[in-house]
């Protein structure tokens, strides 16, 4: 069975070249889960801007069919072809599209740095969280995206480094809200005492 291309099948979807041109191998819909798979063939590489306007289009063309699509996860699979990261230069659209898809991650991922040795790739943390994105999986999230990109595995890491300057501020906030306990109690205190002096001369 010959394989169609994106452009053949989904003719009003308006991405570049490269993503027009690769061939669709599968689509699977998950009902339980409400997500849509889409596995393409390429013969060029995938940009993250295109792999992000694809997933969006794949979510609202079947929603728009009555299926309740609430996630699309393309996975690009290339021809024995490997591409040059650019992972460091790219970071901010990466984040963009992680935090877009999971906006639960933005406030540890929104101000991260990226590092980049071979294929070990270790992302920094100024505000901590990395129990929290280990638990739900974004290291393998983040080695399947550079997957779809460069077409070759990498090894993800999360390391968190908060700023003297961030910590100061954070226990600068944290005293101020104690502050405002213990004003908060003093001045219950003080009503208290004024009911039971207005209690003591009736």
């Amino acid at each position: 069975m010959q394989r169609k291309l994106i452009r053949e099948a989904f003719n009003d979807f308006d991405g570049s070249e490269n993503i027009l041109n690769s061939q669709i191998d599968n689509i699977n819909l998950y009902n339980k889960t409400n997500k849509l798979q889409v596995n393409i063939l390429c013969n060029e590489q995938v940009f993250i801007d295109d792999l992000d306007k694809f997933e969006t289009y794949l979510v609202n063309t079947f929603k728009n069919k009555n299926f309740k699509v609430a996630k699309a996860i393309v996975d690009v699979k290339y021809e024995d072809k490997e591409f040059k990261q650019n992972i460091e230069e790219n970071w901010e659209s990466i984040i963009n599209y992680i935090t877009k898809k999971e906006p639960g991650s933005n406030v540890f991922l929104r101000n991260s740095k990226v590092e980049v040795d071979k294929n070990v790739v270790k992302i920094v943390l100024p505000l901590g969280g990395s129990a929290f994105l280990l638990s739900q999986n974004f290291d393998k999230g983040f080695s399947h995206l550079f997957k779809n990109l460069y077409g070759k595995n990498f090894l993800v890491s999360f390391e968190e480094k908060i700023s003297k300057d961030l910590e100061q501020e954070l226990i600068d906030k944290k005293l101020e809200e104690e502050e405002k306990v213990i004003e908060s109690q003093r001045e219950k205190a003080k009503i208290e005492i004024e009911e039971r002096k207005i209690e003591k001369q009736k």
